[in-house]
């Protein structure tokens, strides 16, 4: 999973408008916003599948992050800043493969029964080199017939849009520390434009 995989730049051609993105700043709040939305379908009586990983701070600074899968509500430990014998070392976080390769299974497992929306947490610097979530990310690309959310960040979206093929009119912007209201508001309009492409299908 962590080897580079190579293909051409725009193998998945045209993914169209199955894929959101949702943006923001490191740190800007983009999870606490994909929760709100997953809370939200899961209210309405649709099933959720993919993960969203939750971070810790220490010392004013991120330390970790757990990944938990929405199908599940399983919650497992993804990256620390500290060493992990056996962990492997991207920038200064050290990512537990176990848990990369688990997640990406059960992502997989939960298309038997066609969720209404995937969300994946996240398409960022690591996926753009090939590693990561490159190759779940490729592979549900080509999925047009179930809606995604894959959250990203400011610094790589247009990078990531121009990967995958993805328009900017359906990029929805988290602002920087939004009060709760402004990040309901948001969920909301991602809820909107869900129920439209569900009700599409």
């Amino acid at each position: 999973m962590w080897k580079k995989q190579h293909s051409e730049k725009g193998s998945a051609k045209d993914p169209g408008p199955h894929i959101l993105l949702l943006t923001g700043r490191v740190q800007g709040g983009k999870t606490t916003i994909a929760g709100e939305l997953v809370g939200t379908l899961t209210r309405k009586g649709l099933r959720v599948a993919g993960f969203l990983c939750e971070g810790t701070i220490r010392d004013g600074e991120r330390d970790s992050f757990m990944l938990r899968e929405l199908s599940t509500d399983i919650v497992m430990p993804l990256a620390t800043a500290d060493f992990r014998e056996g962990w492997t070392r991207y920038r200064r976080f050290y990512f537990n493969p176990a848990t990369m390769e688990q997640a990406e299974n059960m992502v997989l497992a939960s298309l038997e029964e066609r969720p209404a929306l995937i969300v994946i947490d996240e398409a960022g610097p690591m996926e753009l080199e090939g590693l990561g979530w490159y190759g779940l990310l490729e592979e549900l690309s080509r999925m047009k017939s179930i809606p995604q959310l894959w959250v990203t960040r400011d610094g790589v979206v247009e990078q990531v849009r121009e990967k995958w093929g993805i328009p900017e009119e359906i990029v929805f912007r988290a602002g920087f520390r939004m009060d709760r209201r402004a990040r309901e508001q948001l969920a909301g309009s991602l809820v909107e434009h869900l129920m439209k492409r569900i009700a599409a299908e």
